[in-house]
């Protein structure tokens, strides 16, 4: 069967029960469906990755701009 055409790609997801419950009760605290809360929660986790990459390659390029000048 055809899906229709969304901007954003299906994936199913299998979580655990209760990480599950966990989510959906935040989610409606919220005022999200569960599927956005989902998104909303890998979103910010790969902001966070990413900032700490960006800082380990700072911190990297740091150290070796401190050893060309020595």
């Amino acid at each position: 069967m055809p899906q229709g055409n969304y901007k954003n790609k299906a994936y199913p997801l299998r979580i655990d029960e209760a990480l599950m419950e966990r989510i959906k009760d935040i989610a409606a605290k919220e005022d999200r469906t569960t599927n956005k809360q989902i998104e909303k929660i890998l979103r910010e986790w790969v902001e966070q990755y990413d900032a700490s990459k960006n800082q380990e390659l700072l911190v990297s390029q740091n150290t070796e701009s401190k050893h060309k000048i020595s």
